[in-house]
C-alpha cells in the first residue's frame, strides 16, 4: 500500500492529521485517512478504536474552522453520544434487551432496533447466540 492524493496515512493522531482531513475537504475527490498505518504502508493498528474514533470526532469538531457540516454529519451520523450510549450499554451489560435499551437511552422500539441493525452492518456490534439466550459483542 501507498499514499496517494486520495489516501493518507498516519501511525498515530498527530499535530498534522487537521491539516490532511482540510485539504481531503477542498480536494473534488475526497480521500481518506488510514490511522494505524505508516507512512510506508506497514500496518500497525491502534489500541482502543473506539477512543481513537472519539479523538478523530473531538479534534474534527474543535480544531477545524469554519465548521465542516458535511465531514462532521457523516462521522457523528456513526459516532456520536447517542450512539456511544448505546455501545457503552451494551458493553457493560452484553445481555441487555431492547426494552432495556429503550429505557435507558428514552428512544422508541423501531430507533434502537434500526440503530442495533446499522450497528451491525458498520461492524460495531455483533449479536453472538441465540435471540433468547444470546448477548451482545461490542467491538
Amino acid at each position: 500500500m501507498q499514499e496517494s492524493n486520495r489516501s493518507e496515512y498516519k501511525r498515530e493522531l498527530n499535530e498534522r492529521f487537521e491539516r490532511a482531513v482540510v485539504s481531503f475537504l477542498n480536494y473534488s475527490g475526497g480521500g481518506e485517512i488510514l490511522v494505524g498505518v505508516d507512512d510506508d504502508g506497514t500496518t500497525y493498528g491502534v489500541a482502543d478504536t473506539d477512543a481513537v474514533q472519539l479523538q478523530i470526532v473531538d479534534r474534527i469538531r474543535n480544531n477545524i474552522r469554519p465548521q465542516n457540516d458535511t465531514i462532521n454529519g457523516k462521522i457523528n451520523g456513526k459516532i456520536n453520544g447517542k450512539i456511544n450510549s448505546v455501545l457503552d450499554i451494551l458493553k457493560n451489560n452484553p445481555r441487555a434487551t431492547i426494552p432495556d435499551l429503550m429505557e435507558a437511552t428514552g428512544k422508541g422500539q423501531r430507533t434502537i432496533s434500526r440503530e442495533l441493525k446499522e450497528y451491525q452492518e458498520a461492524g460495531l456490534l455483533r449479536r453472538e447466540g441465540s435471540r433468547k439466550t444470546g448477548h451482545w459483542a461490542v467491538e
